[in-house]
């Protein structure tokens, strides 16, 4: 029988919640510790499971240390991540963490040498590339020959700015912290840009007194090598969180969103529809990386190395938003 991988869950809140369920529902998992340090949150979500309760995330890593701990699970804000990233590390604990996991490259590359350091990973959510139905995005020209241009929209809720409306913790605003994944997706499929250009507006009028200092919307323009080219709308706005992503081929289109991706061709009478059926949108990424962890690998897919250029980009997008010109992300790698 399989042994049973020991976890700590850090942080209840956003998509915390649902990485909790992902992790109950498999049989790779066993819980040993879930922290939350809002006492109400932690409350409503975990109230009732036979399972050690932290307020304090630190405790949660060091006690389960001596159960055997395996792995921790991080769905932390980037500002108290890092923290817990490398304690995890220090103690020879493998990590998996949502997005956004840092706030900049400088913290990036430090969380990524303590890991390579200590010979343990620190893997990255990449819902997509472990979900069935997109698995096509692994060579989109197989679909729609080669793709030149994709368009990226992101919707996020604007609701109590909280942290994210500090730019010292939050590091950033929208594109950081509720666009990081469409972004990083655009890179894995294009590639480092050459240039990216940025806009970043706040949603307060001007000459009113502001109230936090992170932008409500940013718009970018990114230009890739190949003759590809790519743009991203991310906003906060009223009603639900929202996204799409439309990549343009040579022989057709692919509509991405939350609960489906559509391919369109001209030899096609109506369009591929592949459904994202996935009761929990982290499980499939989850289950990969406890199969990868079970097996001992040490490479592994959307390592935290290998997100370093979209930092990168990141970085370059809110250069370019204070210089007004175009940036290059490439200085601000290695």
């Amino acid at each position: 029988m399989m042994k049973r991988l020991k976890v700590a869950l850090l942080g209840l809140q956003g998509v915390g919640t649902e990485l909790l369920r992902a992790a109950q529902a498999d049989d790779q998992f066993e819980l040993v510790a879930i922290a939350e340090a809002d006492s109400e949150t932690l409350r409503r979500e975990a109230e009732g499971l036979s399972v050690p309760l932290f307020a304090d995330h630190r405790s949660a890593i060091v006690e389960s240390v001596q159960l055997g701990l395996d792995a921790v699970l991080i769905t932390l804000p980037p500002y108290q991540a890092v923290e817990f990233d490398v304690l995890a590390a220090e103690r020879g604990i493998g990590v998996f963490q949502t997005v956004p996991w840092a706030r900049n490259v400088l913290e990036a590359r430090r969380v990524v040498e303590v890991f390579a350091r200590c010979g343990v990973p620190l893997v990255l959510a990449r819902p997509w590339q472990s979900e069935p139905a997109t698995a096509g995005l692994r060579d989109p020209a197989s679909l729609v020959g080669r793709v030149f241009a994709a368009e990226v929209s992101v919707r996020a809720s604007p609701g109590p700015l909280g942290w994210r409306g500090d730019s010292v913790r939050a590091g950033a605003g929208v594109l950081l912290n509720d666009a990081y994944e469409q972004l990083d997706l655009l890179v894995c499929l294009f590639g480092l840009p050459q240039t990216v250009f940025g806009q970043a507006r706040q949603a307060i009028s001007p000459g009113a007194p502001r109230k936090y200092d992170t932008e409500d919307a940013m718009a970018l323009t990114l230009v890739f090598s190949g003759d590809r080219v790519g743009s991203l709308m991310a906003w906060r706005g009223a009603g639900a969180p929202e996204w799409s992503i439309t990549l343009v081929g040579q022989d057709g289109v692919i509509h991405l969103c939350r609960e489906r991706m559509a391919v369109h061709r001209p030899d096609l009478l109506v369009p591929q529809v592949h459904s994202i059926r996935t009761s929990y949108r982290m499980a499939p990424a989850l289950a990969a990386f406890g199969a990868a962890h079970q097996a001992g690998l040490r490479k592994r897919e959307s390592m935290a190395a290998e997100h370093l250029s979209t930092i990168a980009v990141l970085e370059a997008a809110y250069l370019s938003a204070k210089t007004g010109a175009p940036e290059s992300p490439r200085p601000f790698l290695p």
